[in-house]
């Protein structure tokens, strides 16, 4: 069976063009800006997402970027269902929509991976994720953050940043400090700042 082909209208704000480039691998049909196709225009109104389904094609009404993002992962969904796409209306209660992902277990996800999460999660209509990392970031001169374990270096960080903002995801830092921290505390180098297995020394100026 052919996938579907939408073709998206000209005026399409730059920025969620830009956004929905980078969704386009995941989504089971085709978004085209020119071609053959049905016409797929955004509308920045409210509330939304509101799909409409019209005789000379399909309107999104979205009053931000990721209620249009989640249009496009609910026309996914129809698509893999039944393979049209029907009218639906949704009224947000929450203007914040967020994740956290923990990342200070195991070994931590890749990059890329995250990159993953993050496009599907903007299908979802998420607007910001939290990282949780409690030493599984670059501090440069401690080399046991993240041994044996992985960690995200500045430059890593900045890039899924990036990614995240081309979708309108906003990225928080979610890191520890004095405690939660057992996966450093248990090497010896750091015995002069261990109080308890997991919290550091308050009072130790190494500490700090």
């Amino acid at each position: 069976m052919p996938r579907p082909v939408f073709i998206l209208e000209p005026a399409t704000d730059a920025a969620l063009k830009a956004g929905i480039k980078i969704l386009a691998p995941f989504l089971p049909f085709d978004i085209a800006e020119k071609g053959k196709g049905t016409v797929l225009r955004f509308r920045k109104s409210g509330p939304g997402p509101r799909i409409m389904v019209e005789k000379d094609g399909i309107t999104v009404i979205h009053a931000v970027a990721c209620q249009a993002y989640r249009a496009l992962g609910l026309m996914a969904g129809m698509v893999k269902a039944s393979g049209k796409i029907a009218q639906i209306l949704e009224t947000p209660e929450f203007k914040l929509l967020n994740v956290m992902l923990d990342v200070s277990r195991n070994l931590v996800l890749r990059p890329e991976m995250v990159r993953t999460l993050l496009a599907h999660y903007a299908l979802m209509g998420i607007n910001s994720v939290m990282l949780y990392a409690e030493t599984t970031y670059e501090v440069k001169g401690e080399p046991y953050f993240g041994y044996l374990t992985g960690h995200y270096r500045q430059k890593e960080l900045e890039d899924i940043d990036t990614y995240a903002r081309a979708l309108r995801i906003e990225m928080f830092p979610c890191i520890q400090t004095l405690a939660h921290l057992a996966r450093a505390l248990q090497w010896p180098i750091y015995g002069k700042v261990r109080d308890t297995t997991t919290v550091t020394m308050v009072d130790e100026e190494a500490t700090y």
